[in-house]
C-alpha cells in the first residue's frame, strides 16, 4: 500500500496534514519527522504501525503480504493484540461462518495449527479449557477477568452453542483439512502447565478432560478413515502454521487468514484467493495424507497419540 493511498484512508479523520502528524505521532510514539517520512513515502510504514493506526481510528486497510506483489482488502483485528479477546475472536468466527452458511454449494478448506475444539469438537471441558489457556497466555499481564475462569467459561453456554456451530458446519462442508503434527502433544503440554491452577477450581476435573481429549482423536481418526475426494486430511510437518479458511461457493470465494497475531476476515480479493490456492498445492505436495488408503500411517500415528494421553493420565491421576 503506498503513502498516498494511506493518507487517502486517514485523511477524513483530521482537519490538516500536520494534525495528522501530530496525532500519529504521539500514538505511534514516533517524532514527527519520522511520521513525516512515513507520509511522503521516504521510510514505509512497519505493518504493526497500520495495525495500531486502524485500531484507533477503525480503519480498513489495503494490506500486502509479505513477499507477494497482490493486495488484499482485509477487516483488521487482532487476538493476541489490543481489541478482541478470544471470546469476542470466537463470536467473530462463528457470525462468519453463519454468512457463509447461506450461500448455495459452499466448500472449506482448513489449514489449522492445531486442535481447536470450536472448529471440530464441541467437547465442554476440552472447549473450556482451550478458552482458558488462550485468554490467560493473552491477557494474563492485563489482568483476567472471572470470564476467563474456567468454571465460568464451562458454564458459559453462549460458548457451546457457537462451537456446536461451528463444529456442525465444518463436518458438514470441510472438502481438505491440513494439521500440524503434534496437534495433541500441545494441549498436553499446555494442559500441564495450567494443572496446578486448575486442580484449585472445584468444576475442573482431569479424567473427564482426558476422556474428552481421547474422543477428539478418536473421532479425528474416524473422519480420516473416511477420506475421499470429497474429503481429504492432511498433516504438515512444519514448525508454524497460520490458521486459514477458504469457503468458495458458485457465488464467490471468501477467506479467512491468520499472520501470526493479526486476523483478517472476509477477503474476496481475488489475487489473495490464488494466493491460497497456489500455497494449498504446495502443501498438498509436501504433507502426509492420513486419509483414504494410508490405513498403516493413519494407525501409527493415531497410535501414539492415544498413547500420549495414557502416559499423561499415568503421570498426573
Amino acid at each position: 500500500m503506498t503513502s498516498q493511498q494511506i493518507w487517502q484512508v486517514l485523511k477524513p479523520h483530521f482537519r490538516t496534514k500536520s494534525h495528522a502528524v501530530y496525532e500519529i505521532s504521539e500514538l505511534l510514539h514516533l517524532s514527527q519527522p519520522a511520521v513525516y517520512n512515513r507520509m511522503s513515502g521516504k521510510t514505509p510504514f512497519t505493518l504493526e504501525e497500520l495495525e495500531l493506526l486502524a485500531k484507533h481510528w477503525n480503519l480498513h486497510f489495503l494490506i500486502r503480504p509479505e513477499g507477494d506483489q497482490s493486495i488484499f482488502a482485509c477487516r483488521y483485528g487482532v487476538l493476541n493484540g489490543q481489541n478482541r479477546k478470544p471470546i469476542e475472536y470466537l463470536k467473530d468466527v462463528a457470525e462468519y461462518l453463519n454468512r457463509a452458511s447461506s450461500k448455495s454449494d459452499v466448500h472449506m478448506t482448513l489449514i489449522m495449527q492445531e486442535l481447536p475444539p470450536f472448529l471440530l469438537f464441541s467437547y465442554p471441558y476440552l472447549s473450556a479449557f482451550k478458552f482458558y489457556h488462550w485468554g490467560n497466555s493473552t491477557w494474563m499481564s492485563r489482568g483476567l477477568s472471572d470470564t476467563y475462569r474456567f468454571s465460568q467459561l464451562l458454564n458459559n453456554n453462549s460458548i457451546h452453542e457457537q462451537t456446536r456451530f461451528i463444529t456442525e458446519f465444518t463436518r458438514r462442508h470441510s472438502i481438505c483439512e491440513f494439521y500440524q503434527g503434534n496437534i495433541i502433544q500441545k494441549t498436553l503440554t499446555e494442559l500441564a502447565y495450567y494443572l496446578p491452577i486448575l486442580q484449585k477450581e472445584k468444576a475442573f476435573d482431569l479424567n473427564l478432560l482426558l476422556e474428552e481429549l481421547k474422543s477428539a482423536v478418536q473421532e479425528l481418526e474416524m473422519r480420516s478413515a473416511e477420506g475421499s475426494v470429497g474429503h481429504q486430511v492432511f498433516l504438515v510437518n512444519v514448525k508454524t502454521l497460520s490458521e486459514s479458511f477458504l469457503l468458495e461457493s458458485k457465488e464467490e470465494s471468501i477467506a479467512f487468514v491468520s499472520f501470526d497475531e493479526p486476523h483478517y476476515l472476509e477477503m474476496r480479493d481475488v489475487a489473495f484467493v490464488n494466493h491460497f490456492r497456489h500455497m494449498l498445492k504446495i502443501m498438498k505436495d509436501n504433507a502426509m495424507c492420513i486419509s483414504g488408503m494410508n490405513r498403516l500411517e493413519r494407525k501409527k500415528y493415531f497410535d501414539q497419540l492415544i498413547f500420549d494421553i495414557a502416559e499423561f493420565r499415568s503421570r498426573f491421576l
